[in-house]
């Protein structure tokens, strides 16, 4: 069983494909041909694609976290070495990108600068696709899964109201009820069991 949650997000790394696709192959272009060679405006493409993709990425974020805390809180929130390498990857990719844009638009031609984004481009599409496929796979997996739930509760005592168990749940089984965390949605449980591991006073139990 899938979660209405892990839905969307199957969804948006569909769309976000089908706009990284096109966005690295203009740059490919722009990278090699020093600009535009065959009649089609690839500037404009790599921009109005490279765009989707962004605006898809920050909507996965927002997925994976509820608010974008990434951007808010600083890369000290992320949860993994990966996950900040990829993020890190990505900011620098847009660094670059953005004025050397700006400079094609002005017609100043191709920069030393561009060259520099079409490496951090190339490796960050790289990891994104390993990203995506893992996902993708993982979602496959998730659908065909016919183990029972687990029937969780929550020792209101021991509970600390920390949310950890909200945050770390992929399932979206707990939810912050005015001052107690509850096991609202115990039939999306997959028996990850991150819940049990990730709680500091043991306050889950089946």
């Amino acid at each position: 069983m899938t979660t209405p949650k892990e839905k969307k997000m199957l969804y948006c790394n569909i769309l976000l494909l089908l706009c990284a696709l096109p966005a690295i192959i203009s740059g490919f272009i722009l990278e090699f041909k020093q600009g535009d060679t065959t009649g089609i405006n690839w500037t404009w493409i790599h921009i109005a694609t490279s765009l989707g993709a962004l605006l898809l990425t920050c909507i996965h974020v927002q997925l994976h976290w509820g608010t974008l805390k990434m951007w808010r809180k600083g890369l000290a929130q992320l949860r993994t070495k990966s996950t900040k390498f990829m993020t890190y990857l990505y900011l620098l990719t847009l660094a670059t990108g953005i004025p050397a844009t700006i400079y094609i638009i002005a017609g100043h031609g191709h920069t030393h600068l561009g060259g520099i984004h079409g490496k951090f481009g190339i490796v960050a599409a790289i990891f994104m696709f390993l990203h995506i496929w893992k996902r993708l796979k993982w979602f496959k997996n998730r659908t065909s899964q016919s183990a029972a739930p687990l029937r969780l509760k929550v020792d209101a005592d021991k509970c600390k109201r920390c949310n950890l168990c909200v945050k770390r749940c992929p399932a979206q089984v707990f939810e912050r009820q005015e001052k107690q965390v509850v096991a609202l949605h115990t039939e999306y449980c997959f028996q990850c069991r991150k819940c049990v591991a990730h709680c500091p006073t043991h306050a889950i139990y089946e």
